[in-house]
């Protein structure tokens, strides 16, 4: 594993069309994983996401999972 190259596409089109095409030839059949790979699952119920403004003026976002598995998004305070 290492670092990819980066590599020029002509379209966002491009792009999409060899995502289904990939999507495509894994239908019917589990997506291989190499044998290094691990990982873990996180069950989120609370999120938040800032982007820091100028004067301090932050825009911060509170995301909650209700009981129907839905996300509520409120705007905090900076």
């Amino acid at each position: 594993m290492g670092i990819r190259a980066k590599q020029v596409i002509s379209s966002r089109r491009l792009l999409e069309d060899k995502f289904k095409a990939l999507k495509r030839s894994f239908t019917d059949t589990e997506v291989p994983l190499p044998k290094f790979w691990g990982g873990s699952r996180v069950h989120l119920s609370q999120i938040e996401f800032w982007q820091g403004g100028a004067s301090q003026l932050h825009d911060r976002f509170q995301y909650m999972r209700d009981q129907n598995d839905s996300w509520n998004i409120e705007r905090l305070s900076p």
